[in-house]
């Protein structure tokens, strides 16, 4: 296989293998964390941006903590150490993990007969890889089961890098002439699954390490940082230069910076190689970013928000903001599991939390204080309200009675119909407010309702004096009169699905339904849904809505389906006084979004009958419920000559109102190679004649005049062979098969003349 069709093999294999699910993502969501690494004794970690560092492992005398790899939760760290060896003589390596602190060290290999060096983590945090310089391993994370073998090559390969989908571990391996790079996937038992070399030339190329994004490989060629595309199919980019000898790149997780050793010296470099190093910390070497994934951000709202005061906002027992004002917010980062948001309380006012986890709503309800469960990489952030008004807890039905700020009184009632976050309903009134409908005068004030609570539909009810009024309710703007609403207890009510401003109001006396004009449906069928123009007009208080004196009702067919009577929607329009009249439904639309069914013949295969290939004739058929007739071509079509290889077969069905399917199939034409190949196959009961054919197929290339002509002789030969033999050895129905067969291969090879 050539380079680039194996290329092209590892794309489309890519684009499946990164469509599927996995455990992590391909670049990390967090932020850049601090910067692990070894100073050939023991363990540290250190700001990017240089300080004081921390000493994480205390190995015992004589023993070395080494290769430091952080977990893709931020939270583990893998390494190389010495410190169980019992040989003075021999400096018998293993894995261990420990958590970010330096506790809970753990040992996960442990065979003494071999070196494990170079932990690499899987995304997921389940598996770790390791080199013992002859081939690459896979072992268990929590050191339990048997490690695998993953390349089983016994050359000298080390330096396993996890590509972020968990899908590939690129390595370095020793190919005879240097070194290179080399990429394989892993299969789901933990073995290579085939795979490419990334570089190939007479430089070697060491420590591999993937971008956050999985896109670029960074390496180490001629003691300088190397950037390639990780297909190897990209442009490669220099992104170090200079003296000294750099070595073991590692990517911020952000993906815009690399961190590496030269001469013992840690420091970092803007991944597109602009600007020169920065130096973090010297006697360092073998670096890994800490990705910072797994935070709690809390926010104390800015509305609604009648409270003056400030509030401390907590996880757990920590206080992330003191004494935080409106919009203050606070960031701690937790381990995954279960915490606690928690701000405190004024006296007479109530507190509503509202959770986001990665950027999706999450928990909410009222009180100050809620628990969010947290996994590794997931992103909390929490809103904290305090407000005076009526809890509104989660629930199907909840009532409320909030207080009005102004008066304190309670004149409005809310009954939701589902809450399905709790929240805070709160009430303010004013005797000011937006234009009444032409038509109505006011009766009273205006209410202003606002609540956290998220919720689908809820009934308004106001108190009232005198006889029922109207009710003006304004949806972005726009007032919609509800004339006639019901009473109940005392108060009459309106069903709405949002709040804003509110209106008691009666009306001057227009009692006369907008008049309402549509069009009518066609007898012809149409491809989309079908919309019909309508107007409204109203001569006495005007319409409520302004925007209803043009309109439109549309039929709602599915894609997929077909309706010989597909009727529109209706519409409701009122004036301003609260008069209404309905549009529609309109019926009697014809509407097909269904494309027609297109049946294409199985994937072909026949054998060339000459040079130009083989005429092949195949079926396809349609079907369309609306169209009894549906338009169908193939191209190339039924009947024609297919050259010698794969070809495909395009096919399209189109019906009366233009939908169209369209579909393929394959053509394979066998050629003289394959088919002789096949022959070969066949007369394997007759040695004799197999290997007179065999030694002709390997290296045979058809298009090569002199193979030609010995082949087209040994063919003639075969021919008159098999006829001599036919009933003496080999059965007549068999030899006129392999004659039809030498025939036909050497019609193909345009060999002239006639067999003997």
């Amino acid at each position: 296989m050539t380079r680039s069709t194996l290329t092209a093999v590892i794309a489309v294999l890519t684009t499946v293998l990164l469509a599927l699910p996995t455990g992590a993502e391909a670049a990390f969501p967090g932020g850049n964390g601090r910067l692990a690494f070894s100073d050939a004794r023991a363990i540290f970690v250190i700001d990017p941006g240089g300080g004081p560092a921390t000493e994480l492992t205390d190995p015992p005398p004589g023993a070395e903590d080494t290769q430091p790899a952080w977990a893709a939760d931020g939270r583990r760290i893998a390494f190389t150490s010495t410190r169980a060896n019992t040989n003075p003589l021999v400096a018998d390596q293993d894995i261990y993990t420990m958590s970010a602190d330096g506790s809970r060290v753990t040992n996960i290999t442990r065979d003494p007969t071999q070196d494990d060096v170079r932990p690499a983590w899987s995304p997921d945090g389940r598996k770790i890889a390791y080199s013992t310089f002859n081939d690459i391993y896979i072992t268990n994370a929590d050191g339990s089961g048997t490690p695998v073998n993953f390349t089983n090559s016994h050359v000298l390969e080390d330096f396993p890098a996890w590509s972020p989908d968990g899908q590939q571990i690129a390595f370095e391996r020793q190919d005879g002439i240097g070194t290179d790079i080399f990429v394989l996937y892993v299969d789901p038992s933990g073995h290579a699954a085939g795979g490419f070399q990334l570089t190939n030339d007479l430089a070697s190329e060491t420590h591999p390490a993937w971008s956050p994004d999985g896109s670029q490989i960074a390496f180490v060629r001629d003691a300088h940082i190397f950037v390639t595309d990780a297909t190897g199919t990209g442009a490669e980019s220099q992104v170090t230069s200079g003296i000294g000898f750099d070595s073991d790149p590692a990517w911020s997780p952000d993906g815009t910076q690399i961190a590496f050793s030269r001469d013992g010296v840690l420091s970092t470099i803007d991944a597109n190689g602009v600007g020169t190093p920065r130096p973090v910390s010297s006697q360092a070497v073998e670096p890994d970013w800490q990705p910072l994934t797994t935070s709690i951000t809390v926010q104390n709202a800015v509305t609604p928000s009648s409270a003056p005061g400030r509030f401390d906002l907590s996880v757990d027992s920590t206080v992330i903001r003191s004494a935080a004002g409106d919009g203050d917010a606070g960031t701690v980062i937790v381990d995954p599991g279960s915490h606690t948001v928690d701000a405190s309380d004024l006296p007479d006012y109530t507190s509503s939390i509202t959770c986001t986890k990665n950027r999706a709503p999450d928990v909410a309800g009222p009180g100050s204080s809620i628990d969010v469960d947290m996994a590794a990489r997931d992103t909390e952030e929490c809103t904290i309200a305090h407000a005076q008004g009526a809890a509104t807890p989660v629930g199907s039905p909840v009532s409320v009675s909030p207080p009005d700020l102004t008066t304190g009184s309670q004149p409005v009632t809310i009954r939701f119909d589902d809450v399905q976050a709790g929240g805070i309903t709160t009430l303010s009134t004013s005797a000011t407010g937006p234009s009444l409908p032409v038509g109505f005068a006011i009766d009273g004030v205006y209410y202003e309702l606002q609540t956290t609570a998220a919720f689908t539909s809820a009934t308004v009810c106001f108190s009232y004096t005198g006889l029922p009024p109207a009710i003006v309710h304004w949806v972005g703007g726009i007032p919609r009169v509800d004339s006639n609403p019901p009473v109940v207890g005392g108060m009459v009510c309106t069903d709405v699905s949002s709040f804003s401003p509110f209106a008691l109001a009666r009306s001057t006396g227009d009692t006369e339904a907008p008049r309402i004009a549509c069009g009518t449906a066609d007898t012809d069928w149409h491809a989309n849904n079908v919309t019909i123009a309508c107007s409204a007009e109203d001569t006495g208080s005007s319409l409520a809505d302004p925007t209803e004196a043009s309109f439109s009702l549309s039929t709602s067919v599915p894609a997929g389906s077909e309706d010989a009577d597909a009727k529109t929607g209706s519409r409701q329009v009122c004036d301003v006084a609260g008069n209404c009249a309905t549009a529609g439904p309109i019926g009697a639309n014809k509407v097909d979004r269904r494309a027609p069914a297109l049946s294409l013949p199985a994937p072909i295969t026949v054998d060339a009958a000459s040079p130009q290939g083989a005429t092949v004739t195949f079926s396809a058929s349609a079907l369309d419920g609306a169209d009894p007739h549906p338009s169908l071509s193939c191209t190339p079509a039924s009947g024609s000559t297919f050259p010698i290889g794969t070809d495909t077969v395009a096919c399209a069905v189109t019906d009366h109102v233009g939908n169209i399917t369209r579909g393929s199939s394959t053509i394979t034409v066998r050629g003289a190679k394959d088919q002789l190949d096949r022959l070969v196959q066949e007369v394997v009961t007759a040695p004799k004649l197999a290997a007179s054919l065999r030694s002709l197929v390997a290296g045979f290339d058809p298009g090569n005049a002199t193979q030609r002509a010995v082949v087209c002789r040994a063919l003639s030969d075969f021919v008159a062979a098999v006829r001599l033999l036919s009933g003496h050895g080999i059965p007549p129905a068999t030899a006129t098969t392999w004659i039809g067969d030498a025939t036909r291969i050497r019609a193909v090879l345009a060999c002239g003349g006639t067999t003997r």
